[in-house]
Formats: C-alpha cells, sequence, structure tokens
C-alpha cells in the first residue's frame, strides 16, 4: 500500500487520485494484475497538467521545465564558482610559461572567478599574457608540435588542438585562421593560440590559464538544473489546471509563456555544449555556459521572458477552477 501511495504522488490531489488508489487496493485484494509502476506514473504527470484533450499543454510543459532548469543550473553554477579552486601561485606560473616559449609572462587578471573587464567580454579569472611573436612561433605548425610534446612530456593531457577563425578583442577584427590547443593538468586548463598571419600584419601568441570546473561543482550544476525543471514543470501543471475550463485565461496564458520562449532561446542554444565538453574533460569555465544570460548580452530578453513568464502564472491563478461534478452513486 504504501508504494502505491508514493506513485499516486504523480497525481495531482483530487477524486482521481483517490479513485486510482482505491482501483489498486481492490485489484490487489482480488489477486488481479496490476496496473505497471511506468503507466501509473506516465498518467499522473500527464493528469498534473490538466487540459485532458490538449497535446500542446505537453510541449509546453516540456519546454517551460527545460527552460526553468537551464536558469537554475546557471544559477547555480555562478554562485558555486565563489567557492571554485583559485589559479597557481607565481613559481608555478614560471613553469607553465617555460614550457611555451621564451618571453611569456602569466599574469593574473581579475578577482572574481566571472568578471567584467573593461572592453571584453565575461571572463573567468586567470593568468594570461598576449606576446608578440617570435622567431620560433612563427614557424607555426613546428611551434605547435613542439608545444605538443612537451606539455605531454610534462604531463599535461592534451584535449583539443586545431584550426579556428578568431576575432580579436584588442584589435576589434577577425584575425584569420589561428591554431590553437588546450591541455589539462592537474585541475588547471592551459589555451595557446598562435596567430601568426603576416599578409594581414598579425604575430602575435596568446596564452590563458584557467581553474578547470571541478567535479563538484558540475554535479551541483546538474543537480540544480534536475530540481529547477522539476519543480518547474509542477509549477506549470499547478497553473495549467488552474487555467483548464476557462478559455479566455488559458489562452491568454498560453500566449505569453510561447511568446516568452523564444526570448530565452539564445542563452539555451549559447550552453548546448557544456554537457558534451564536460563528458570530454575539455570545459573551460572562462566562458561559461550561462554567459548569454549576462546583462551584457541576452540579459534584457531573458528579463522579459521572465516577465512573461510571470504574467502567464497570475493569469492562470486568477479566479478559482470550476468545481469538478461529484460522481453519480
Amino acid at each position: 500500500m504504501m508504494w502505491n501511495r508514493l506513485l499516486l504522488l504523480a497525481y495531482p490531489k483530487g477524486p482521481r487520485r483517490d479513485e486510482v488508489l482505491d482501483t489498486l487496493a481492490m485489484a490487489a485484494e482480488a489477486g488481479g494484475a496490476r496496473p505497471r509502476a511506468v503507466n501509473l506514473v506516465r498518467h499522473g504527470l500527464r493528469a498534473r497538467l490538466g487540459h485532458p484533450r490538449s497535446r500542446t499543454v505537453v510541449v509546453l510543459s516540456l519546454l517551460l521545465a527545460f527552460a526553468g532548469g537551464f536558469v537554475a543550473a546557471s544559477a547555480t553554477n555562478r554562485l558555486a564558482w565563489q567557492a571554485g579552486p583559485g589559479l597557481p601561485d607565481e613559481a608555478a606560473a614560471g613553469r607553465i610559461a617555460e614550457l611555451i616559449a621564451p618571453g611569456v609572462e602569466l599574469e593574473a587578471q581579475g578577482d572574481q572567478p566571472f568578471g567584467y573587464p573593461p572592453g571584453e567580454q565575461l571572463t573567468a579569472r586567470r593568468l594570461y599574457d598576449r606576446m608578440p611573436g617570435t622567431p620560433e612561433t612563427r614557424q607555426v605548425t613546428a611551434y605547435m608540435a613542439g608545444l605538443r610534446a612537451r606539455l605531454a612530456a610534462a604531463g599535461w593531457e592534451i584535449v583539443d588542438q586545431g584550426t579556428m577563425n578568431a576575432h580579436d578583442a584588442t584589435l576589434g577584427r577577425e584575425v584569420g585562421d589561428r591554431q590553437f590547443l588546450s591541455a589539462r593538468r592537474d585541475g588547471l586548463i592551459l589555451s595557446v593560440g598562435d596567430n601568426y598571419h603576416p599578409e594581414q600584419g598579425d604575430d602575435f601568441l596568446i596564452v590563458s590559464v584557467n581553474a578547470a570546473e571541478p567535479a563538484w561543482i558540475s554535479a551541483v550544476t546538474l543537480a540544480a538544473g534536475l530540481l529547477g525543471a522539476a519543480v518547474t514543470w509542477l509549477v506549470v501543471g499547478w497553473a495549467s489546471r488552474r487555467s483548464d475550463g476557462r478559455a479566455s485565461a488559458s489562452v491568454l496564458a498560453g500566449a505569453a509563456a510561447w511568446i516568452g520562449l523564444p526570448l530565452l532561446w539564445p542563452p539555451v542554444h549559447g550552453a548546448r555544449g557544456y554537457l558534451p565538453e564536460l563528458a570530454r574533460g575539455g570545459y573551460d569555465p572562462a566562458y561559461p555556459f550561462w554567459t548569454d544570460l549576462t546583462m551584457a548580452n541576452y540579459g534584457p530578453f531573458a528579463v522579459l521572458a521572465g516577465l512573461l513568464f510571470a504574467t502567464a502564472l497570475g493569469i492562470s491563478a486568477l479566479g478559482r477552477r470550476p468545481a469538478v461534478p461529484s460522481p453519480v452513486r
């Protein structure tokens, strides 16, 4: 009986939950077949959404739950990084610089996990240097091969290497194809980019070292995302049941929610690489997955989306849902 009651928590409070519980009790007494737990939960969760003849409400609730999970994970990740690991000391930074190239001087930037350096995009605190090219770095292929060998010999794991088109904030323009590599060791992420394009006048090396995201921050972030999605879904279900049977409220609340969802699309789309990069061990928190939620990017749109979602909840909450008629006995 206790197991049945736990399964029936999937159903909202009301006559339907009591009816299913009575059916299960009678089936148990008669020795008949019991409904499968998966079916009970599935139908219960669907019952929480109300509007039994609507499929749109299911799609909307899932999308809103995903958005709620993303926002919860983003806020949690941002707060958790306040207790995140620090940067290597001066001696350790010097040893890293020696592996890269003569003349590299890694200096700390930022006194917070994530800050807004003047004129730059959102970045994490880091060790950083941007130095003019040398005869060694101008032999791009040979330099990158040698750097990879030196890092591997020193115990660094190469997690990514290739060519990418880069934008240099200092120059304010694209700087062409850049050879880069990323490596990890002892909770650090090292990134090196060789920008040698004599036809464009570009000849410099960019080096950064960031603290990698610890496993506990990733775990807390994912847990918060799942919890946020579950809570959002329950709230959406409550609002949906409140508007069931009230056509005008359903239309207005649904319209507000559907309008709000596209406003969250850019931040959600920008976060798509978080889990794959986390699984590969190459996630670089210098560019957090929630960057587009900040006010410097799409934050104003996210705020507007939040206001629309709050409006939808308010519309649903106004008035009471029509009473469910008692079954004829």
